[in-house]
């Protein structure tokens, strides 16, 4: 009983999840923020745990191999996140770095 109720649950939650990982990848081929590409991969994070745990309660899938899979893309995606903040402070302009300075050189 509570196995259904959680792959109902999860699966309510991949569908959930879904129309956001689409407009963040729209947002992402539209103006190309890496940010918003990282933040896809968070997104696709949330959903696997939710695969995953339906693979679990469900036995389809071992322990080890889920705990190894998710680990790795839990990295994967801490590894997209640095490099997609480093990309946006070489590619955008900071505003409140040009705040700050005129804020400091007012009399």
């Amino acid at each position: 009983m509570l196995s259904t109720y959680y792959c109902i649950v999860a699966g309510a939650s991949v569908l959930l999840w879904l129309p956001i990982l689409v407009n963040f990848l729209r947002q992402w081929r539209s103006r190309g923020n890496p940010v918003s590409l990282s933040i896809s991969a968070a997104i696709l994070l949330i959903m696997w745990w939710a695969v995953a745990g339906i693979w679990l309660v469900t036995g389809k899938a071992s322990t080890v191999l889920i705990a190894y899979s998710t680990a790795s893309v839990s990295v994967l995606t801490a590894l997209c996140a640095h490099y997609a903040f480093y990309r946006s402070k070489t590619r955008f302009f900071d505003q409140r770095k040009k705040e700050e300075s005129s804020w400091q050189s007012a009399p």
